[in-house]
């Protein structure tokens, strides 16, 4: 476990996550801040990418699971991105759709926030 919120607990994603995370990552509509909605080749190398994160930065994304029910939400956590030549952390997330317009994500991302600046003494977050 990474930290839990009321509601959530975020954990690592796991091989075991991928076809939960599938749902979202090929659905149009929830990808629409990306290019498009990923294949499952797509999809294995975005896991892939998570679990590499994890071992070089010690954060990424991770698992956003519903405490009342183990239910896989999406997912929410720190990236680095390049910002005007500049790494910066970032807090990302991306649920299910059917998850959304409950208060999960800022929930999730409000935990993370915590969690960066508690526990990885990350100095600013974006």
């Amino acid at each position: 476990m990474i930290t839990q919120t009321a509601r959530l607990t975020l954990r690592p994603l796991t091989e075991a996550d991928l076809p939960a995370l599938c749902r979202t990552l090929t659905d149009p509509l929830a990808m629409y801040a990306y290019a498009h909605a990923f294949s499952d080749a797509e999809c294995v190398a975005w896991l892939t990418k998570m679990l590499t994160c994890y071992q070089t930065d010690g954060f990424g994304l991770w698992a956003v699971i519903r405490q009342s029910d183990g239910q896989f939400l999406g997912q929410c956590g720190l990236t680095r991105q390049n910002f005007n030549d500049t790494a910066v952390v970032e807090i990302g997330y991306l649920l299910e759709r059917r998850f959304w317009h409950q208060g999960y994500a800022i929930e999730a991302a409000r935990g993370v926030k915590a969690y960066a600046f508690d526990q990885l003494q990350v100095p600013r977050v974006w």
